[in-house]
């Protein structure tokens, strides 16, 4: 329905236009091609500031846009259980796996946060986040297969998730000022 309705619109206003213009055609012979320099200057100037200002940094909004996509991507990460809550009850390999995938999920996505860090000014904020995920990452990598221990270090689990959460706020509510 989306598409459709911008296309409705199109049409509707080429049919208006071409309409005009038939009629103009018909009942204004006489004047019809005698049009100045200034009457064709006019609006050519008015489209071209029309198009600019809704050009005007659009690529940076994008960039802004998917920025802000990956961080979102990153909260989800750090605040789901699988980041933070480990059973000693839990299969050992599915949990192992499922540590190792979201490590290198994150490690991903803080690459292209990084990446977007250098242009949009928060480099400060994208290193905090990846020293804290490399604290995390090494308590986890160090202990895999020690579930007893990683379940009595949930309490650290949520400190890093919590501090990597907070700055992902800040960068996003720093994006747009």
């Amino acid at each position: 329905m989306k598409k459709r309705l911008p296309l409705f619109c199109v049409i509707l206003c080429l049919s208006l236009i071409l309409y005009l213009f038939v009629y103009n055609i018909f009942h204004n012979r006489q004047s019809f091609l005698n049009v100045n320099a200034a009457q064709l200057i006019t609006p050519l100037i008015g489209l071209l500031l029309a198009y600019w200002a809704t050009q005007f940094r659009n690529d940076q909004r994008k960039v802004k846009e998917h920025a802000e996509k990956i961080i979102i991507n990153i909260q989800a990460i750090v605040c789901s259980d699988i980041f933070c809550v480990f059973n000693s009850e839990m299969d050992l390999k599915d949990t192992q796996k499922k540590i190792t995938m979201n490590n290198r999920k994150l490690s991903n996505y803080l690459r292209i946060l990084k990446d977007y860090s250098k242009d949009l000014g928060f480099k400060k904020e994208a290193e905090y986040i990846e020293t804290e995920f490399s604290r995390y990452k090494q308590i986890t990598g160090e202990h895999i297969s020690n579930l007893q221990y990683l379940s009595e270090t949930e309490t650290e689990f949520r400190r890093i998730s919590n501090n990597i959460e907070l700055k992902c706020e800040d960068i996003i509510r720093n994006l747009y000022k």
